[in-house]
């Protein structure tokens, strides 16, 4: 008598922890829900930087493609219309040589990005997102320039990162 109540006891035990650790039983599943099909609607650019707001653009699109792993598409076929404003650029010398002339620069750039559902209107989020990176200023005025743009497309990549895993939060 006293083993059935044990055996019962250890039954329900074993049941409820196999339903608790996500085990279940083959041909049981759910289907998961569809990733939303995204529009990358043309950013804005609110800097003085020209051109800035397209290589946020591009790293956003490269970031949700690969991260968020959502379809990017044209605007009549996408569930969700995503943009925004480019609204922050800057440089800023964190180290400097005995001349005090910068030899290593923090970029930042920041971004208002908002993304709204096409059919309904309904915004289903705003946020603020930024990226930084650091580069060493070049001995020439064209290696410096470099160094600084490819400073500027790891900050929009770390941007577009931060991006993606809002939207994977999302759903």
């Amino acid at each position: 008598m006293w083993r059935q109540g044990w055996l019962a006891a250890g039954l329900l035990l074993l049941a409820a922890v196999g339903g608790g650790c996500g085990y279940h039983a083959p041909g049981r599943q759910e289907t998961p829900r569809p990733a939303p099909r995204i529009h990358l609607a043309p950013l804005q650019n609110g800097t003085l930087r020209p051109g800035l707001h397209g290589v946020v653009a591009a790293a956003i699109r490269r970031q949700v493609i690969l991260d968020a792993r959502m379809p990017l598409v044209e605007e009549p076929g996408a569930d969700l219309l995503l943009g925004g404003r480019v609204t922050g650029y800057g440089i800023g010398a964190v180290a400097v040589d005995q001349a005090d002339i910068g030899r290593r620069f923090r970029v930042v750039v920041v971004a208002v990005v908002t993304v709204h559902e096409r059919k309904q209107g309904r915004q289903r989020f705003q946020g603020t997102f930024s990226g930084e990176a650091y580069y060493t200023a070049g001995s020439t005025v064209q290696g410096n320039r470099a160094a600084e743009d490819e400073a500027i497309n790891r900050a929009a990549q770390e941007l577009g990162g931060k991006v993606a895993v809002r939207l994977l939060e999302e759903w």
